[in-house]
């Protein structure tokens, strides 16, 4: 028999959830997340 999985759940843009209309470089707190402690972009 098949065990019935979880869907997975979609993977929604935060900065879309908070209608942000422009993405500053300043906000640091906000970037954090996306950011590594040299400052280099994460990948997804």
């Amino acid at each position: 028999m098949r065990r019935r999985g979880r869907k997975p759940r979609k993977k929604v843009c935060s900065f879309c959830v908070d209608k942000v209309e422009a993405i500053d470089y300043k906000e640091f707190n906000k970037l954090s997340r996306f950011l590594t402690e040299r400052g280099k972009i994460l990948p997804r």
